[in-house]
Formats: C-alpha cells, structure tokens, sequence
C-alpha cells in the first residue's frame, strides 16, 4: 500500500470501531456512578444510531475474516510486530513489549522492583517510546496527522517531555 490515502483512511476510521467498543464495553457493565451516569445519558442514547451505522460502514474493512462481523484489533491488518518490523524497529519493539506487558500484567519481575512502578523513569520510558513509534508509524506509512500532534511526538521522543 504505496499510496497513503488509503493509509491514512485506516487509520482514522478505526476511531469508529474503537468507539463502539468502549460505548459497548460501557453498556454492557456500567460500575460506579460515573459509568452510569454516561451509559444512561440522553446524548449516548441520541448519538448510537449514527455511531452504529458508521460501525456497519467500516466494519468489512476491519474484519478478522471476510464476513465474521468480527474486527481486529489494530487499524492495520496484521500483528504489531510486523509494524515493528516494517519500520526497522523489532528490538525497540521486542524491549517495549516485554516491558510493558510485564508491568501491566504485574509478572513477578516488576511485582517486586517498586522502583520499576514508582519512578518517573516509568513514564518517561513509556511517553518516549509512545511517541517514537507513532511517528515512525506516521511516517513509514505515511499517515496524515495533525501538525501540531505530530510536533508534540517528535518533542516526546527526543524526551523534552518538560518543554
């Protein structure tokens, strides 16, 4: 997929599919008066038509198998290893994915180093890796983002996270 339109459609039409994930994720189980509060809204209520038929528009594109009415998880088909891959960044990746899993899955390793949780350096690693690889993503597929987004990731991944 050379030309980047196509790129960029993808990527901005999978917002639909994400927001009618978490608007069914909310309904489904609204906890807390919060949650309730958004899932019994009149707004949300008057909103889900058009949400729904966005959704039914986009799905096929994102479909796991042609027909399964089932989309995947990433706007871009395939697994986020091969982005990684496409873009020359596999070890950043494969250090990133190890690291993040670990501390979101709290495996033993990270369990019991408190300074791994408790540091900046947790969400500075975490903010400046974000942002490398979504302007690497931006870039090797040419998606088209706002201007001043893709400034604050470049300023991001250089880490001037303060300036």
């Amino acid at each position: 997929m050379e030309d980047p339109e196509p790129r960029a459609r993808l990527w901005q039409d999978f917002r639909v599919v994400q927001r009618y994930r978490e608007s069914q994720r909310l309904c489904a189980n609204p906890n807390g008066p919060i949650a309730k509060a958004i899932a019994n809204s009149p707004l949300r209520v008057e909103g889900e038509p058009a949400l729904l038929e966005d959704y039914q528009r986009v799905l096929p594109t994102y479909e796991t198998k042609p027909g399964s009415g089932k989309p995947r998880g990433y706007w871009f088909p395939g697994k986020i290893s091969q982005l990684a891959e496409g873009l020359g960044r596999q070890a950043e990746y494969q250090y990133f994915y190890a690291w993040s899993s670990g501390v979101a899955h709290v495996t033993p390793l990270y369990a019991g180093d408190r300074r791994q949780l408790l540091s900046s350096t947790f969400l500075f690693m975490a903010h400046t890796l974000y942002a490398r690889m979504m302007t690497l993503a931006a870039d090797h597929f040419r998606v088209l983002v706002d201007g001043e987004l893709y400034q604050v990731w470049e300023r991001v991944a250089r880490g001037d996270l303060l300036s």
